[in-house]
């Protein structure tokens, strides 16, 4: 009965010691998930905006595949040509409505990553905290 009673307190002994290593195991695999997640994108909800990103170039790059100089000489080419964008069922109209939710380059930048992330309109319209229609107006004008 005591050598029972040994060989149980020795594995009970192995156990807890392996028990030990896997919770190590999962600690460090939680830091190395926390550390990717600050890598990749550690931007909060609204603030997805082209005056946010513009010193980030990391950030900008990965949203949209440009860097901030490929994307500014982009939106210098397009801007005399806003005038002519109408957003289907828009009640405001074109581009030069006062009340416009975002920005142009904004606008822009939201195109972009909808594209390059293939993301559903509902979660950009999250990100840019905004509606899902605008979101779609945006989408649709700038094809």
């Amino acid at each position: 009965m005591r050598n029972q009673v040994e060989e149980l307190a020795r594995k009970l002994e192995e156990k807890e010691a392996e028990m030990e290593s896997m919770k190590s195991q999962v600690q460090y695999l939680l830091e190395k998930e926390k550390i990717q997640e600050s890598k990749t994108f550690d931007m909060k909800r609204g603030q997805f905006n082209y005056m946010i990103l513009k010193d980030k170039q990391n950030k900008l790059l990965y949203s949209t595949g440009l860097t901030t100089s490929q994307f500014d000489c982009l939106c210098e080419c397009v801007e005399p040509f806003l005038y002519l964008i109408r957003y289907p069922d828009s009640k405001g109209g074109g581009f030069e409505t006062k009340s416009r939710t975002l920005d142009a380059k904004t606008e822009l930048m939201t195109f972009f990553r909808i594209c390059r992330h293939s993301l559903h309109l509902e979660i950009m319209a999250w990100i840019v905290q905004t509606s899902v229609s605008t979101i779609s107006r945006v989408f649709v004008a700038s094809l």
